[in-house]
């Protein structure tokens, strides 16, 4: 409980509307970092989702190449239908899911992978500081609501109050 005390003379609480204001702005804060940090975890799954399928449309695209150039389709089609298959279902999400008419790269794909983890992990951090400072805040707030609501003990009673 001292502590309690020693934290709002530190932060310039003076009475319990403060409090669950702070309270209430250092909650919000969070929501925000929390949500900052969903919607970077988001945009890092598309983004591998793009590394993925544009590494496997590259890797596939000289086998494909050959099958279209082929004169026996279907004996190379038997022969490289796995890598085929890869190469069109890669082909396909790219198709649907960029907007771009050229592929970009692979380097520039990891550069934007390395900027995005770099923003994600300075997020998390944030967001972590601004759960421990929603907890203190909180259990300040329920020490203080035990303070406010104490009764006062029985030997502090005297024997008139007791009848």
């Amino acid at each position: 409980m001292a502590n309690t005390i020693i934290y709002l003379q530190k932060h310039d609480i003076d009475n319990k509307t403060s409090l669950e204001s702070a309270y209430a702005a250092s909650y919000m804060q969070q929501q925000k970092a929390q949500d900052q940090v969903t919607n970077l975890s988001l945009q890092l799954k598309d983004l591998n989702q793009q590394i993925h399928y544009t590494g496997q449309y590259l890797s596939n695209k000289k086998t494909y190449t050959a099958f279209f150039n082929s004169k026996n389709k279907g004996l190379y089609r038997k022969n490289h239908a796995s890598e085929i298959q890869a190469y069109e279902t890669a082909r396909d999400w790219l198709k649907q899911n960029l907007s771009e008419e050229t592929i970009p790269s692979l380097k520039k794909l990891y550069e934007k992978k390395s900027s995005l983890q770099l923003s994600l992990n300075a997020f998390k951090y944030v967001l972590s500081d601004c759960k421990s400072q929603v907890h203190e805040l909180d259990v300040v707030r329920q020490n203080v609501d035990s303070i406010l609501n104490h009764q006062t003990p029985e030997y502090f009673k005297t024997s008139e109050q007791v009848l």
